[in-house]
């Protein structure tokens, strides 16, 4: 069975060379590179918006509420919820420094 001349160009055609392998390779290394760097940022961005969910937005919220409390009923209140808020807040500021998370 004779292979045909254009049968021959075409396997030369779609046939790589090493130098074009290692340069696929490298290319696609690169890429896989650059995908796992992505990973990780988007791991590190969920870690701080769970943090601050976690920490920080209680903290804000219980400021927020204690001040519209304070605005609603005046003075009657006040004291009661600048106390409790300050007791609240002791265990808020304690959880917000303690991030132990990996």
């Amino acid at each position: 069975m004779k292979i045909a001349e254009h049968d021959v160009q075409e396997i030369k055609a779609t046939t790589t060379t090493k130098k074009e392998t290692s340069e696929l390779d490298t290319y696609y290394r690169e890429q896989f590179e650059r995908v796992g760097y992505k990973c990780v940022d988007i791991r590190n961005t969920i870690h701080t918006t769970d943090s601050y969910i976690e920490k920080f937005l209680p903290f804000k919220l219980l400021k927020l509420i204690g001040q519209y409390f304070i605005e609603l009923f005046g003075g009657q209140v006040e004291e009661k919820i600048l106390l409790s808020e300050r007791d609240k807040v002791k265990g808020l500021y304690v959880d917000m420094l303690d991030d132990t998370r990996p």
